[in-house]
């Protein structure tokens, strides 16, 4: 079973990107601030995809930040950035930026073609 970290301050959208990707039949573990994900991630923890909010609070890092973290470890880490107001900046590899709001179906749609899976 595919797993997906999942970083977003708002407790509303964890929560709903859990039932989700749950529902859906993926392994999700669920974080709301990105700077406690980076110790993990350099410690070789290594989930299939990143789905991450651009915007954090002040006292963690942006989830841009995050993400160029996380592929300095892991080069060939999926992302999926969630957003508001997307940031036009582009990381190299697999990345997908969707605007704040999604369905369901259409994250659903996103994950199965970053990871190349139907669970």
């Amino acid at each position: 079973m595919p797993s997906i970290l999942c970083v977003d301050a708002d407790e509303t959208v964890r929560d709903w990107l859990d039932l989700v990707l749950g529902e859906a039949g993926y392994e999700v573990h669920l974080e709301e601030m990105a700077s406690d994900v980076v110790k993990p991630l350099r410690d070789k923890y290594r989930p299939d995809l990143l789905i991450t909010d651009f915007e954090m609070p002040e006292e963690s890092i942006s989830g841009l930040a995050l993400a160029k973290l996380a592929r300095d470890y892991h080069p060939d880490l999926p992302l999926i950035f969630l957003s508001e107001t997307p940031d036009p900046t582009e990381i190299p590899g697999p990345m997908l930026i969707l605007n704040k709001p999604i369905s369901r179906e259409a994250l659903v749609a996103a994950v199965q073609g970053l990871l190349g899976t139907e669970v």
